[in-house]
C-alpha cells in the first residue's frame, strides 16, 4: 500500500517542523484542519503554517519516493473552522 509523506512547514522559521504519513492528501488536509481548529497554539499561528506532500512511501517495501518539487496541500488559514 502507498501512503503520502506530509511535511508541516512554518513560514516564519522557514523550516519543516513535523513529518508524518497519511493515506492521502485529503486525509492529511482533514487531520491538519482538525489539529488547527482544536489547538489554541496552532490556531494562533495558523497563517504561518502549511502542509506539503513531500513524498510517497510504499508501506510494504519501505521504499520512499521524494517529490520534487513538493506540492503544497493547504495553508493553515485555509482550514480555520473547516473540520
Amino acid at each position: 500500500m502507498k501512503s503520502v509523506i506530509i511535511g508541516l512547514r512554518d513560514k516564519v522559521s522557514n523550516n519543516f517542523e513535523g513529518i508524518t504519513m497519511a493515506q492521502s492528501e485529503a486525509v492529511a488536509k482533514r487531520d491538519f484542519a482538525y489539529s488547527v481548529n482544536n489547538s489554541d497554539m496552532l490556531l494562533f499561528k495558523a497563517k504561518d503554517l502549511a502542509i506539503y506532500h513531500i513524498g510517497d512511501i510504499d508501506t510494504e517495501s519501505g521504499i520512499i519516493t521524494v517529490l520534487s518539487p513538493m506540492i503544497m496541500i493547504c495553508s493553515g488559514d485555509e482550514v480555520i473552522n473547516d473540520e
